[in-house]
Formats: C-alpha cells, sequence, structure tokens
C-alpha cells in the first residue's frame, strides 16, 4: 500500500511498525538510522531514513539495544509501506559548507535544495547586521563544529556526490556493527547548551510534517555525557529556525523583514549575475496589495535591443512559525495579478523605447525554505516571455563557467517555440534543471531523431526531464568556487578559490593553483595549494611593461609550478613546506622591452636570476635578458624562471636542478609565452584575447525548431525520397531562409553592420592564426596527441565557421541593408544573420551531396522542424578529411614556428610570376601584377593613419595614399578588386556566373574572397587591409593555377592561359612523383600505353599508365595513376571528387562513362592479363606482385570514403606518402 500522510496514514504506519519497535530503545535505535544517513550512496534514501528516525523516536520505549536484525526488518517494512514512493535520484550534492566567524564548517544537504544558501544568508546576518549575544553565537558555532566533526569522521568532502540514481536496498554490511553506527552520530558532551529534543516531544515526531518536525528544529539529544546527532541532515534546518525565531525574538517583524531582505541584496549584488551582471541596483519593497511580500526590480539591456527584467520575492518571515517550511505558500489573487502589471509595465516601458526590443521577466523567488506557488495570468508574447526560478537556483547557474545571458535567452527562446508547437514539457525542477538538460544534450531541449512519427500530433507529446539534470551543475558551480582561508606569511588569512576549475584539455595544468578572492592590482599574487600544503607565488607588476605579457608570464610560472610538484612527489614537497612559504618575483624590465635584440644564449639565460632567502620568503630578481629570451625559438624564459625555485628547492630536497627542469619540461619546445613579431596589419589593433562572434551550438539548436515545416505541409507527410524531391524541397528550404535574412537584413545599418562583419572576420583570423602558430608548443605540452587534435579542430571548425558566415553576410548585407537608416545589431542579433548564413551554406552543401550519391536521398522531417538524413557522409568523410587537412596545415605551421619570431626581410626586388601569365592578367584586369601591392600598401598606410582596423575611405583619399600609382591604375584596381551594391545580393552581374551567388560554393569569382574592397556608393569604400591583403593573394593564386574556370574571364590571354596550365599541371605531376620514385630508388616509366608496355596491340583505348614503377629486390611492380586536384572545401566539392573515383560505369545520354579509379583499374585489369609480357619489358623474370596506385598530390576526401569499389585493390595515397610503397606487398585481385 502507497505511502501516504494523515490520521489515517499514521495509524496504518504505526499499527505496522509499533508492534517491532516497542521493546527497543528510541535513542539509539533511530541513531543507526542516522549514521546511515551519512552514508552517500544512501542520498537517495534520504527521505525513508528520516521518516524511520522519526518512527523509532516515536514508537520505540523500551530499553533494548538494536539489532541487525531489527535495522534489516525495519528496512524491509519501509519498502513495503510505500517510503520509497518519496525517494528521489539525488538532486543537490551530498556534502555542502557553511561560513561563520571566518570559519568553514561541512554540512550534509538533506532534503532541503536551497537551504544552504538560506542558511548562509542568515550567519552572514548574524554576523554583519545583528548585534546578538556570545551565548547565541556560540550556539551557532556549536551545532556547526558538531556537524563538521561527524563529516569529517566520514572522510566526506565538500562537493561529495550521492549515489546517482535510485538504490532498491541499503547494505547489511552498512549496519553489521551497531555499535560503531550509534557512535559515528556521537560526540562527547558540548559545554554550549545547543537544541535538544525533548522527550515530552517523542511521540508526535513521526506524525509531523517534513519542514516543520520538533526533529528539525532540535535534532541532537543529550544522553550521559553524550550528545546524539539524530538527525545531521537537519543542521540546515535547525540553524534556520534557530536564527529566524532570534530574530523574531529581537525585533518586530518589519525590522526582521528589513535585515533579511537587506542581508540578500548585498548577496544579490556580489552575484555576478548569468556570468555578466554585477552589481544589480535593487531594493526590496513591500507590495502594496500585500505585507506579506517584499519585491525588488531590475531591467538589464543584456544586448542590443534585449532585455531581462528581473523581478526578486521576497517572502515575509511573519508567520513563518505557523508551518515553518512544510507545504507551498499560496499568495491571493491581488499578488499575482500586482506582478503582472509589473511584468506588463516593464514590457511597455522597454518597448516603447525599442520598437524591436524583446524581453524576459524573470521571478526570482526568494523564500525562507517553504514554498511559494504564483499563479501569472501573463503569457509569453513574440517579444516577451516569463521565466521562473528560485534565489539560490540563480545563484548557482550564475556560477556555471558556461553560462551566458545569450544562453539563458536561446533556452527560453526554444523552449517557448517548442510549447507553441504543441509540445508537453514536464519539469518539476524549475530552470536550472532544464539548463542541466539542455547542457547534458548538447544545449538542445529535444532529441529530434526521437520524434519523426509524422502520424503522431505534438500535441499529444509529452517529454518529462529527469528531476536530477541540474545536479552535475550544483557539484561544480561547489567546487569550482569552494573557499579555503590560508595563511599568508607576511598578509595573513586570505581567502582563496580555484583560480583555474577548467581546461579545455581532460589534463588541468594549473588544478592546484588557488587565487584571492580579491584581485591586488600592484601585484599577481596565487598560491599552489592541494590540500595539505601551501606556496604563496607573487610578481609586483611593472607599470613600464604590457600588463598582458606580464599576466601570461606569471600564469606560465603557475603551471610549471604545479608541474613541479607533481614531479618532486608529496614527500618532497612537504619538505619544501617547511622552509618556504612565498615566492616572490620581480622583474626588471627596460622602458624599451619591445625592442628587438639578439636573442641571449640559454647558458645567459638559465643562470640570470638572483635568489635571496628572508625568513620563509624567497625573492627572485630578473634582469632584462629573460623577456629578451622570448624571442628564441626554443624555451628558455620560463625553464630560466622555474629553475630559479628549483634550484632554491635541491638545498632541501633531494632533487638535481638540471633534471628536475628536464623532467618538468620535457622538451624546449614546451613553452606557454610567445614574443610573436607583428606582420600583419590587423596585429596592430588585436589582441589575441578578443574572441570572434561566432555560432554557438545553442543557435544550431534553437534555429532547428519548426524550420523544416516552413515550406512543406504537414499533411504531406515527413518523408522525401529520391534526388528529385529532395532537390525541389532543399531549394524552396533554402529559399526561404534566404527570404528570412533578407527581411532581417532590411533592419540594420548598412555600414555598422558590414563594419562590425569586418572586424568579425579579423578577430576569427586572428585566433586561428594563435592556434595554428603555437601547435609546436601545445604539441610539446599536451601527452595526447589526439586529444590536442581534437581540441584544435575543434575550435578552428568554430573559428572557421565565424569567418566563413562574416563573409557571407557581408556580400548579402552590401545589398539588402539601408544604406542612410537603419539600427546597429546586437551580438544576438548579429549570431541570428551568422546562424541562418550557415543554414543556407550547409543545406545547399546537403543537396550537392544528394546529386552526387554522396548521401542516400531521403530526407525525414521530424516532428519539431529538424531536417534530417543520414549522416554517413559528414561523419565518415567530411569530418574527418577536415582533420585531417587541419593536421596538415599544423604540421607545416609546426616546421615554420621559428619564422614567427624574427622580422619580415624587406626586399626591393619586383614581384615576378611567369611572363605568360602577367601578360595575360594584364590583359584581363589592365593593370599589372605588381601595381597591387602598392595598393595594398597605401592602403595599410591610410589604415595606420587613421588607426582603424576597418575603415571608410573615400577614392580622392586612397589614390592620395597610393602616390607611385595613376588615378587610373586606382580606379581599374578598385573595379577589379571591389564588390559593389545592387538591388539583390542574388542579382549577379556579368561576366559572372550565377553560381557565383551560391553561398554554398567556394571559389566564386563574384565574392568577398575575391573582391574584398567593398564599395559603398560611388567615392566611398570601406576598407580592411589584412583581408584585402590575403583576398587579393588568394585571387592571384587561384588565376595562376589555374582553379578558376576560363568561363570566368573576358580575355583570350587569360582564357588560354588556364587551359594550358591545367594541361601542364597533371604532367608536372605525373613527372613530380616519377622523379620521386626515381630517387627511392625504383626503376620508372613515364606516360606510357598499353600496346608499348605489352608489346601487344590492344583494340580498346585504355589510355596511358601514368608511371610505372619496379623494383627487382622487392619483386614487385606499381601502376600508378597520378591526380593533381584542386583541395576540395565544400559538402558539394568533396561529393563530387568521390564520385570520380568510386570505380564505377554510368550511363549517360545512352553511353557508358568510367569514372576515373575505373579506368585506372581496367588497364591494371589488362597489365595482369599479360603479366609474362609486361615482366619480359621490365626485365623482371622471377615472379612478381603488381600492385595499383593513385597517388594524389594533397590530401583528398577519397581515402576517407567506404563506399567506393575496389578499397582493397586499388590504394590511395598521398604525394607525402610514396616513401611508403616498398613496405606493401600484396597482390591485387582485379577481376570484378
Amino acid at each position: 500500500m502507497p505511502f501516504s500522510n494523515g490520521y489515517e496514514g499514521n495509524l496504518r504506519i504505526e499499527k505496522i511498525f509499533k508492534p517491532i519497535l516497542k521493546n527497543y530503545d528510541p535513542i539509539e535505535t533511530a541513531a543507526v538510522f542516522s549514521s546511515l544517513t551519512l552514508i552517500p550512496q544512501y542520498q537517495t534514501k534520504q527521505f525513508s531514513l528520516e521518516k524511520l528516525i522519526g518512527l523509532c523516536i516515536s514508537l520505540c520505549s523500551g530499553s533494548k539495544p538494536p539489532t541487525v536484525d531489527l535495522v534489516t526488518r525495519l528496512l524491509e517494512k519501509a519498502s513495503k509501506a510505500g517510503f520509497q514512493i518519496m525517494e528521489d535520484p539525488a538532486e543537490d550534492v551530498f556534502i555542502d559548507s557553511l561560513w561563520f566567524d571566518g570559519k568553514k564548517y561541512k554540512v550534509a544537504t538533506g532534503l532541503w535544495e536551497g537551504g544552504i544558501y538560506q542558511t548562509q544568508t542568515y550567519l552572514q546576518l548574524v554576523e554583519e547586521r545583528v548585534k546578538a549575544d556570545k551565548r547565541f553565537t556560540e550556539k551557532i558555532k556549536t551545532i556547526l563544529e558538531i556537524s563538521d566533526e561527524l563529516i569529517s569522521r566520514g572522510s566526506l568532502e565538500v562537493g561529495e556526490l550521492g549515489y546517482p540514481s535510485k538504490l532498491k536496498t541499503i547494505q547489511k554490511k552498512d549496519y553489521l556493527n551497531i555499535r560503531e553506527c550509534i557512535n559515528r552520530v556521537t560526540i562527547p558532551q558540548k559545554p554550549t547548551a545547543i537544541p535538544s529534543l525533548q522527550e515530552d516531544k517523542f511521540q508526535n515526531i513521526y506524525k509531523q510534517e517534513l519542514g516543520n518536525s520538533d526533529l528539525e528544529e532540535a535534532p541532537f539529544i543529550r544522553r550521559q555525557d553524550r550528545t546524539i546527532c539524530l538527525l545531521p541532515s537537519s543542521v540546515i534546518t535547525c540553524l534556520k529556525r534557530l536564527i529566524l525565531s532570534y530574530l523574531q525574538s529581537e525585533y518586530p517583524v518589519t525590522t526582521c523583514d528589513d535585515l533579511i531582505s537587506y542581508q540578500l541584496l548585498q548577496r544579490i549584488n556580489a552575484l555576478k549575475i548569468y556570468g555578466k551582471f554585477e552589481g544589480l541596483p535593487v531594493v526590496f519593497r513591500t507590495l502594496p496589495v500585500s505585507a506579506k511580500y517584499r519585491i525588488a526590480e531590475s531591467i538589464i539591456e543584456f544586448d542590443r535591443n534585449y532585455f531581462f527584467h528581473f523581478i526578486f520575492i521576497y517572502q515575509s518571515c511573519g508567520k513563518l512559525h505557523n508551518d515553518w517550511f512544510a507545504g507551498i505558500d499560496k499568495p491571493s489573487d491581488s499578488v499575482s495579478s500586482y506582478l503582472d502589471d509589473r511584468i506588463n509595465h516593464a514590457r511597455r516601458g522597454m518597448l516603447s523605447h525599442k520598437e524591436r526590443g524583446q524581453g524576459c521577466s524573470i521571478i526570482v523567488l526568494c523564500g525562507h525554505g517553504q514554498g511559494i506557488g504564483l499563479n501569472f495570468r501573463f503569457s509569453d508574447k513574440d517579444n516577451w516571455r516569463i521565466l521562473a526560478t528560485n534565489i539560490h537556483d540563480l545563484d548557482t547557474i550564475s556560477k556555471d563557467k558556461d553560462c551566458t545571458p545569450h544562453k539563458i535567452w536561446r533556452l527560453t527562446e526554444s523552449e517557448s517555440k517548442l510549447r507553441k508547437l504543441g509540445l508537453t514539457l514536464i519539469n518539476y525542477n524549475g530552470f536550472l534543471n532544464l539548463y542541466g538538460f539542455s547542457k547534458q544534450n548538447d544545449y538542445g531541449i529535444i532529441q529530434h531523431k526521437d520524434f519523426v512519427d509524422a502520424q503522431h500530433e505534438n500535441s499529444s507529446i509529452v517529454l518529462a526531464i529527469p528531476n536530477n539534470c541540474q545536479l552535475d551543475i550544483r557539484q561544480k558551480a561547489i567546487t569550482d568556487n569552494e573557499v579555503f582561508i590560508l595563511h599568508h606569511p607576511e598578509v595573513g588569512d586570505i581567502g582563496v578559490s580555484k583560480g583555474y576549475p577548467e581546461s579545455i584539455f581532460s589534463v588541468n595544468e594549473r588544478e592546484s593553483i588557488y587565487v584571492p578572492s580579491n584581485f591586488d592590482p600592484e601585484c599577481f599574487r596565487a598560491v599552489f595549494f592541494d590540500k595539505t600544503l601551501s606556496l604563496w607565488i607573487e610578481s609586483t607588476v611593472s607599470p613600464s611593461m604590457d600588463i598582458d605579457l606580464q599576466c601570461r608570464l606569471f600564469e606560465a610560472l603557475l603551471a610549471w609550478v604545479n608541474k613541479f610538484f607533481i614531479k618532486i612527489g608529496p614527500v618532497n614537497a612537504e619538505k619544501l613546506h617547511k622552509h618556504i612559504k612565498l615566492w616572490r618575483l620581480s622583474l626588471n624590465i627596460r622602458d624599451d622591452w619591445q625592442k628587438i635584440r639578439p636573442t641571449p644564449s640559454y647558458q645567459a639565460l638559465s643562470k640570470c636570476y638572483q635568489n635571496r632567502y628572508k625568513g620563509e620568503v624567497l625573492e627572485t630578481s630578473f634582469p632584462s635578458i629573460l623577456i629578451d629570451g622570448l624571442r628564441s625559438e626554443y624555451n628558455y624564459t620560463e625553464r630560466a624562471m622555474l629553475r630559479a625555485l628549483a634550484e632554491y628547492s635541491s638545498k632541501y630536497i633531494d632533487v638535481n636542478t638540471d633534471q628536475i627542469i628536464d623532467q618538468v619540461f620535457c622538451n624546449y619546445d614546451a613553452r606557454y609565452v610567445h614574443a610573436f613579431v607583428a606582420k600583419e596589419y590587423s596585429e596592430y589593433f588585436l589582441t589575441e584575447k578578443q574572441e570572434p562572434i561566432s555560432v554557438e551550438r545553442i543557435d544550431e539548436q534553437n534555429i532547428k525548431i519548426d524550420m523544416g515545416w516552413q515550406v512543406r505541409n504537414r499533411a504531406e507527410g515527413n518523408t522525401l525520397k529520391g534526388k528529385a524531391q529532395c532537390g525541389k524541397y532543399l531549394d524552396e528550404l533554402i529559399n526561404y531562409l534566404v527570404a528570412k535574412i533578407n527581411s532581417l537584413l532590411l533592419i540594420y545599418n548598412r555600414d555598422q553592420l558590414l563594419t562590425l562583419l569586418l572586424e568579425n572576420i579579423e578577430i576569427a583570423d586572428t585566433q586561428k592564426k594563435r592556434w595554428k602558430r603555437t601547435i609546436k608548443a601545445n604539441k610539446a605540452l599536451q601527452k595526447d596527441y589526439e586529444e590536442l587534435l581534437d581540441v584544435v579542430n575543434q575550435h578552428l571548425g568554430e573559428l572557421n565557421a565565424a569567418s566563413l558566415t562574416s563573409r557571407l553576410v557581408v556580400e548579402m548585407a552590401l545589398c539588402e541593408c539601408p544604406e542612410e537608416h537603419g539600427e546597429r545589431p546586437g551580438i544576438i542579433e548579429v549570431q541570428e544573420l551568422l546562424c541562418l548564413a550557415s543554414m543556407i551554406h550547409h543545406l545547399g552543401g546537403l543537396r550537392e551531396a544528394i546529386y552526387y550519391d554522396a548521401v542516400e536521398p531521403t530526407i525525414i522531417i521530424s516532428n519539431f522542424g529538424d531536417v534530417m538524413f543520414d549522416q554517413s557522409f559528414m561523419e565518415e568523410v567530411v569530418q574527418n578529411y577536415a582533420r585531417q587537412l587541419n593536421e596538415d596545415i599544423l604540421k607545416e605551421n609546426e616546421i615554420n614556428y621559428k619564422e614567427n619570431l624574427t622580422e619580415a626581410v624587406v626586399t626591393n626586388e619586383k614581384f615576378r610570376l611567369d611572363e605568360t601569365f602577367e601578360f595575360a592578367w594584364e590583359q584581363e584586369f589592365g593593370f599589372s601584377i605588381e601595381a597591387p601591392i602598392e595598393l595594398l600598401n597605401g592602403l595599410r598606410d591610410l589604415g595606420i593613419h587613421k588607426e582603424q582596423l576597418v575603415y571608410k575611405a573615400d577614392l580622392e583619399e586612397i589614390c592620395e595614399a597610393c602616390q607611385t600609382l595613376t588615378s587610373d591604375q586606382v580606379n581599374k584596381m578598385l573595379i577589379a578588386l571591389s564588390v559593389h551594391p545592387r538591388s539583390s545580393w542574388e542579382e549577379i552581374p556579368e561576366p559572372y556566373k550565377p553560381s557565383d551567388a551560391y553561398p554554398w560554393k567556394f571559389r566564386r569569382r563574384f565574392s568577398l574572397s575575391c573582391k574584398p574592397i567593398i564599395k559603398l556608393t560611388n567615392n566611398s569604400y570601406l576598407v580592411s587591409p589584412k583581408l584585402i591583403t590575403k583576398c587579393f593573394f588568394y585571387f592571384l593564386r587561384i588565376c595562376f593555377r589555374a582553379e578558376l574556370d576560363d568561363q570566368h574571364f573576358r580575355t583570350k590571354p587569360m582564357r588560354k592561359w588556364i587551359g594550358a596550365k591545367r594541361k601542364q599541371a597533371g604532367l608536372t605531376f605525373n613527372s613530380e612523383v616519377n622523379i620521386k620514385l626515381q630517387e627511392l630508388g625504383w626503376s620508372t616509366l613515364e606516360e606510357k600505353g598499353l600496346p608499348e608496355l605489352l608489346q601487344l596491340k590492344i583494340e580498346q583505348d585504355l589510355g596511358d599508365v601514368d608511371v610505372l614503377a619496379w623494383s627487382t629486390r622487392l619483386r614487385k611492380v606499381l601502376a600508378i595513376e597520378c591526380k593533381d586536384l584542386q583541395l576540395a572545401k565544400t559538402q558539394g566539392e568533396i561529393a563530387g571528387q568521390i564520385q570520380d573515383f568510386r570505380g564505377v560505369s554510368t550511363n549517360k545520354n545512352g553511353k557508358q562513362k568510367n569514372d576515373r579509379l575505373l579506368k585506372h583499374v581496367l588497364r591494371v585489369q589488362k597489365l595482369n592479363e599479360h603479366k609474362d609480357r609486361l615482366g619480359k619489358k621490365l626485365g623482371m623474370n622471377e615472379t612478381y606482385s603488381l600492385e595499383a596506385y593513385v597517388v594524389f598530390s594533397n590530401t583528398v576526401p577519397m581515402t576517407f570514403s567506404s563506399s567506393r569499389k575496389f578499397i582493397e585493390e586499388v590504394d590511395f595515397i598521398s604525394y607525402e606518402e610514396l616513401y611508403k610503397l616498398d613496405t606493401k606487398t600484396k597482390e591485387p585481385d582485379l577481376t570484378e
């Protein structure tokens, strides 16, 4: 029979348990179950255990000591009585902490979510605002001391978690020793009087409601010279009731509320809400419709045109003693109506000033532990939403390192959209739980793949969110922000918390580094702390040197100190701790420290420091050459800094200075600080700390909701099959997204949006460059190379997306945004534009991938609008291909690391390419290839004069800046290199192709990549010098390499160049492969037909073998097809290349056409048929193997595809892998 409260339920419970319990000692029997509440794995059984404790106290009336059999029987009866119905998976940490009088105490959280926050507020109030007598504060201390002592006995730490899911039973081994269980919650008598349960209260304990029981008020009992804690998890309710009762006895209710609400405001003001807002200007005021509540309001424009309207609701403590923390307090309708009015007032007020404004009213309940049930009439509108949470959850979510106002907004937007689509969302544990759930699910509320039944009405779909999704968020918020009091040898006690709680890698290199709560701008201060020992590290900030560089050096040293202590081990660390408590560093910096000087040698740097020891303080000073060492290819500077500590340490611990430094650093490439020489225009304006606006995962999840149904009626079904149907649908969806982005662009001021996006491109490129040129150091720092590649790939992918989508929106905005008016967009609005552009890019790529047979032509639209298709191509080919391309780039950057540390060599030599190409270029564009160099230099100098990363300039300014060029030359170059406004961005002028408008294609002739100067009006241009330089040389390169079709050009010389260059490229690559194989010891023939190789007439023209290589030593012959392909950069290009190498024959216009792979296979099959003839031709008299290869000039997507034929028979390798060929030993079977 299920568990139930009330009179009848209590009678039934009493009937079950009283006969069993009546002869046993109430205190000791209850103490056994009390001890079980301190075992983390039984956190989910907390309710059952607390109920059993109450039953033992109330129904035991004898003196018999409890037995194992009794405990077992009681647990079984509790299960049958239905206690487990009230059990839930753990929703909070098992152990948390409270601070009082400068000391931290461990407490069990029990069943009270938010109890820690409320209790800490009251404790701070007692310390800071209430002049309580000493006996009262000692009583508080004693309760906290008992709690801390009991928890510490079990070696439990703050942030400890219980068992993650519900347990069916409690293990007998945990109560096998009854006396030990009782002792676990027993301590010697304390001299201070604490709330002790009186015997006359025993009888009714089990009948009392959770939150309003005498045991929660007095969880201790005195027995002889001992104190037994009968309910450790009620320490927080005990303290709350104790303090609230004291306040109500000393002050009028109004004063009590003044004190508590003021203390709440102090905490709210100190909280960085959603990781951003600190010091909200809020003041509580009594509701005019009810003295029982107070509210405080604040409105924040967290992004341009986006608002959060906070309403903090404080519940008066006036009548709290009636029910204490039990049940739910339901305010009157007048209170709800008043709050509705406040929400509408805020909405009207904000939207009257911001025509396009959107907002969310966030109701924050600030109760004492009792629930508050509000009934709002306000419903979500298109531009305003409502969210309810409580103060302790707001505190927790704001401490999550991933939380941002943007994520909160997008999450509320997604929830609102799903509800409007008919989804019933059940979430009993509030917004924090929803946030935790979405974070666990890649920031999506729903998994679209689970909702693909087209016959299922959305209104009948119910999604119940588990109640403990907030658990991980809570634990991390507690452990990341846990404060420790550490003694500083000069300053005294300082509160510190983790300085680097997270790392992008699995190993946190600063895991044990803590920082003070209060930042000192004149001194960098941190402490290595591993719970048993500590070493303070300090560095005085030099005003003459870049603060950022000093900070990076200090943070680098902290990482090395962390590694140093790991290497010397805990025994040596303890020894060292006895002799040094503080390490203070000082840098003697030259005023001209930025001047590039010869890099000092390692010998000069390794002992450049001076150590002085005063008491427990080691003082180390470094000369100015330490900074010069940063420009060395090798990490001498950071090694020298740590060496000072290692050398001093060697006096007290058994380590060799040089050996321990080598062990810590592993090699000379491992470093954190790089003194790269600025060589590009953007480096004079941007720092590596600036992050671009990018599309986040939560943006992608949000935009997918209902997207797929915008161009399809649900009655038509959710499945599309075949190329024609899928293509038509994707075209319509792309057109819808194009129309949507166009309509949004009409809102924004053109020049402001363009400037912001061009700056965003530069910021993204700066971040990409940082990842690339530090790869050598990161590879040395990170032990797990595959993890490093995963991290770098993820970041480069996000940055590439930010850059690509920004370029696409620039092209669109130039034509669609109003020229004279419009608003400046906020970050969220830019993210939406980027997200739409990204979706258009990917859907266009999907369409091409389906066309090229890389993706199965089947599309399924989920109930909630996601467009789903087979992901094999993306996961198997595209992602692995992109990863390999990035790895190739990173390897090149690793080799060229030293170039980043030296100044660019400036020569007076003229820029030269092939004479034929130079002639073709000048005929096509009307200016030489040298002239744009002068233009680029002029635009750079003009930008430096203006001191702007991106700037406007008129034609006269540009001509004046390019004094070596005539105005006619400048005009021609601006025409050739500028993209200009048109009535629509999809309208492409002649001689360019319509496909130049497709955002999913690369090498578009009429794009920002080929035309990087933006023409605003007939006389005005928008200039980004770095982008223009990069794009010009990109355009020059693809013209020279003939990577653009000849249809993109007007003149015969350029078209002729394209054709000749493409023909030459294939032959040139054949020769390169041929020569390389000869260098590797192979005999070779190049471009030989089968009749010549086999000395046999062959009727079918099977083409030439590009390179035939053989080795009598290895008894191998290699038939090689050489392919110099363009680098595939889009889904369509990747799919197109794969289609060319599938090993199949297709019917085109009634004729069979073999693809490139099959042509090679047929040649090799013919060679196999006549191996004896081929062997005779090559002088291979013994048995030999014939192997087939396709050699590519670079990484190609085909090597990652498992869908092609002849995988076992034909190997695909790159030019760089030719050296591996003498290790291959296989005989291909090409009989298919």
